[in-house]
């Protein structure tokens, strides 16, 4: 990853990084012994 590039993207790589972890959150939540 380029720094100048989630500089100017930050809002966008933020929602990115947001919607990320709920999956992340659900998917853990159905399944915790699919820990990666």
């Amino acid at each position: 990853m380029r720094l100048t590039f989630l500089k100017n993207d930050s809002t966008r790589c933020a929602g990115i990084l947001e919607t990320h972890s709920t999956l992340v959150k659900s998917v853990d939540t159905i399944d915790p012994n699919e820990q990666s």
